[in-house]
């Protein structure tokens, strides 16, 4: 047990001469420090440049589809008994209630819109939905027919689009079918 008092004697001088070796006593209040020319000071190298960190991959998500109009409005086709509805205003809409990510645009003269938007996370693509939010023509107001069930229409993975350094996933809305209310508003002159 005597060895053991002397070693932690002997730790306990080796941690005052160290002590006092670093910082020797001072002359009244003050601390004259000067540099030693024995052990010149080194200067810790250089840390070397933060990398941020890389951002989160972003999917970009397109929709596209077509717009008709049960009249016989120019460009009417007997196959589909409906024309191609122009400058329709259409909305992709993804997400939750708390995050949505949209993209709003309009329909060419051919009733085809194609609405591309970036999201966060690959399986918020299952909750993106079309809908139509304004027609440019008076009778074609009320929906026919939209995609599976509830408001707007679900989208169906069609393909996946890559110009090189972007993959865009393309999925497709279908058509759209809008009529007036009553069918003998429908025929308008062309």
């Amino acid at each position: 047990m005597s060895w053991l008092k002397s070693l932690v004697g002997l730790q306990l001088v080796t941690l005052f001469l160290s002590v006092s070796l670093v910082f020797p006593a001072a002359k009244g209040a003050e601390m004259e420090m000067k540099p030693s020319s024995e052990h010149p000071v080194a200067v810790p190298p250089v840390p070397p440049p933060m990398i941020a960190p890389a951002a989160p991959p972003i999917f970009t998500i397109a929709a596209e589809g077509v717009i008709y109009c049960r009249c016989k409005l120019p460009r009417y086709s007997k196959a589909v008994d409906g024309a191609p509805l122009p400058g329709a205003v259409v909305l992709l809409k993804c997400g939750s209630q708390r995050t949505v990510w949209a993209a709003k645009g309009r329909t060419d003269t051919h009733g085809y819109f194609y609405l591309q938007t970036q999201l966060k996370y690959k399986s918020l693509s299952r909750t993106c939905r079309v809908f139509v939010l304004w027609s440019p023509v008076g009778p074609c107001q009320v929906p026919r027919r939209y995609g599976l069930k509830g408001p707007g229409a679900s989208l169906m993975f069609e393909r996946k689009l890559s110009d090189g350094y972007n993959t865009i996933a393309l999925y497709t809305a279908g058509f759209f079918e809008f009529g007036p209310v009553k069918s003998s508003k429908c025929y308008l002159p062309y």
